[in-house]
């Protein structure tokens, strides 16, 4: 007995270091295949049950400055209905007193706009989120006592490193893009705003997802 499991023994070492062998294998050619294969398409991200929305996005308010007087404008602004907290929002990133009048304001900031209903605006950071096809969407999902947004920054990278499809240029100055987000077809109530930043690559994914902020529509 104890020589027939000896056998057995021999017998299924070499099976055992084949198979490991061929996992190896496996893997070896699998890493070669997405390195070869780059990264993948860029693709808009709308999960089932969502809906597509179609913004727009102004690019108009450059860095550092709009002026020596106005100041710049550093950071990003969280959500809002009223172009008007947005012009006040931007003046005060660069001010520690309060915000001139409103007339003033829209001369110094998006001076091409007007208030339009049912929008939500939302200010983000160029080169860190880039607003424009095929590296950005925006989604929505609906419920009965309120509704998600959801501005999607998306980019993608080859699975063993390699140059992203977003482009590595990070040296130019950040600029601001405001997000025109139509509200219309939205159930009145509370509206939470979410940024997801995706890196996809052709075997796994990176994503994180950030509460930009809460605005009511009516």
């Amino acid at each position: 007995m104890i020589a027939k499991t000896a056998g057995w023994a021999k017998q299924a070492a070499p099976v055992g270091a084949a198979s490991l062998l061929t996992l190896l294998l496996g893997l070896a050619l699998l890493l070669l295949a997405a390195t070869i294969a780059g990264a993948p398409p860029e693709h808009d991200i709308v999960p089932i049950g969502t809906h597509a929305l179609k913004v727009r996005v102004v690019t108009s308010l450059a860095f550092p400055a709009i002026s020596h007087v106005w100041g710049p404008v550093w950071g990003p602004i969280g959500p809002s209905t009223s172009l008007a907290f947005v012009r006040c929002a931007a003046w005060q990133e660069g001010h520690a007193s309060g915000c001139p009048d409103e007339f003033a304001l829209a001369k110094a900031y998006w001076p091409e706009l007007t208030p339009e209903p049912a929008t939500i605006y939302v200010g983000l950071l160029w080169p860190y989120c880039i607003a424009s096809a095929p590296h950005f969407n925006v989604e929505y999902s609906g419920g009965v006592t309120s509704t998600n947004v959801t501005l999607h920054c998306h980019h993608t990278l080859p699975w063993a490193g390699g140059p992203s499809e977003r482009g590595s240029n990070t040296a130019a100055p950040p600029s601001l893009q405001l997000i025109l987000v139509p509200t219309a077809g939205m159930s009145a109530g509370p509206v939470w705003v979410y940024r997801e930043d995706r890196t996809e690559r052709w075997i796994q994914d990176d994503s994180q997802i950030t509460l930009l902020g809460q605005v009511m529509i009516g």
